[in-house]
């Protein structure tokens, strides 16, 4: 679930929320999927703006980017990756006035849930994809994170 073998995010400011992300990610794979695998990676600004240009042809970086394994190979390969920045949530949760494991909480759940073929492109796909978000987040006790704006 994290970027290196011994299981260290690739940015050491992840190191504190490590545990906590794992396990909630373990959760929501488990709540969501019927024993699908899924990747997390534990980065930073660099590294993700490197894999949005790459991939998205944005040169910017942004909070979470997810990888889906075309649905052929998701039975041998997982579901695919979800990258996660902490320059980008650190300052997106200090701005929201939201804790850091909250945010990064939620911003993990949204990404699986891209994994698993939810999008916000059109008002109705969003407002389902952020209903269950609201749902699985309240039972983790997490408030509403769009009670007072757009958040991904």
């Amino acid at each position: 679930m994290t970027n290196e073998g011994d299981g260290s995010p690739s940015d050491p400011r992840w190191e504190s929320l490590r545990p906590l992300m794992e396990e909630r990610f373990a959760g929501f794979l488990e709540q969501l999927t019927e024993g699908f695998q899924a990747n997390l990676f534990l980065t930073n600004d660099e590294d993700v703006q490197a894999l949005n240009a790459k991939f998205r042809g944005k040169n910017a970086p942004t909070n979470v980017l997810a990888f889906p394994t075309p649905s052929e190979f998701q039975a041998a390969l997982g579901l695919g990756d979800v990258v996660l920045s902490y320059d980008r949530l650190a300052q997106e949760s200090s701005v929201q006035e939201k804790s850091l494991a909250d945010h990064a909480t939620h911003l993990m759940l949204h990404g699986l849930l891209h994994l698993l073929g939810h999008d916000h492109g059109h008002e109705d796909e969003a407002a389902q994809m952020e209903e269950i978000e609201r749902m699985i987040l309240a039972g983790l006790g997490i408030p509403d994170p769009y009670d007072g704006g757009v958040v991904a």
